[in-house]
């Protein structure tokens, strides 16, 4: 009960550390956001000759067929950063591999040595864009471990990743999709995962898609990659645990003992 007790002070820290994070990441969104600001009110002097014509006019419709692009684009449009909140939980069931924190937003895993572990979210989701915020804060990871999303309406996940169908993005950054034992490598991905980065997992169950982006603790430029399931979703259907129609949840997997990983979405 005492070493219990000590795990859960460390989720605590562990909690004040991300909200820390959180608030730091959001004054630096805020400085730029004043920066870009100043920027946009200082005058830009151009000069022009006398007997030229004025240079302002060709290049107005280039403007406009720019933004006919960006409305045509269907991507997701990225932020300053990862998007947080305090809407999702993981499932209780996963204390059977590790220690959940009293909030069910932290897990650090504690059994099942040198076997994958499936954590998944408390939640099946069936419309909309769900958007996850989710960081790996301790342990050595390796090239098993990722986050993604399953499809399926059953809770909590099974334990066999072979029975599975997800997307999901690995330690390395390849995106994947499997379904069942089957598993496609697809030529998208992100930056390779590290300790302290945020990753965003944004599901769109109308258009059936799913948006990874990496939010590189350094402050680099994020990277992004973009999914398609629903062909996924139409060859599959039949199978066990295939469902009719778009609907699921987030799950991380995870190999070694002692991987922790925070829930900020």
């Amino acid at each position: 009960q005492q070493q219990l007790q000590q795990q859960q002070q460390q989720q605590m820290q562990q909690q004040q550390q991300l909200q820390q994070q959180q608030l730091q990441l959001q004054q630096n969104m805020l400085q730029q956001m004043q920066q870009m600001q100043q920027l946009q009110q200082v005058p830009v002097l151009v000069a022009v000759p006398c007997m030229a014509v004025p240079m302002a006019a060709p290049e107005v419709p280039e403007l406009k067929i720019e933004e006919k692009k960006i409305k045509r684009n269907d991507e997701v449009v990225l932020g300053r950063g990862p998007v947080f909140g305090t809407q999702h939980r993981f499932h209780q069931k996963n204390t059977s591999m590790g220690v959940l924190s009293p909030d069910a937003r932290s897990f650090t895993k504690s059994s099942n040595k040198g076997r994958l572990s499936i954590v998944c979210e408390n939640r099946v989701h069936f419309s909309g864009v769900v958007r996850y915020a989710v960081q790996f804060t301790e342990g050595e990871l390796c090239s098993a471990d990722g986050v993604g999303f399953i499809l399926s309406s059953d809770l909590p996940c099974t334990k066999n990743i072979q029975k599975i169908v997800s997307v999901f993005a690995n330690r390395t950054g390849r995106i994947c999709v499997r379904v069942h034992e089957d598993v496609k490598r697809c030529h998208q991905r992100v930056k390779c995962l590290e300790l302290g980065d945020w990753l965003e997992v944004i599901s769109d169950l109308e258009q059936q898609k799913v948006t990874f982006v990496v939010w590189a603790q350094d402050g680099s430029a994020p990277t992004s990659a973009t999914i398609s399931f629903g062909d996924v979703l139409e060859k599959a259907r039949g199978r066990a645990n295939v469902p009719r129609s778009a609907c699921g949840y987030l799950a991380v997997v995870m190999k070694h003992l002692g991987v922790s990983v925070n829930l900020a979405s």
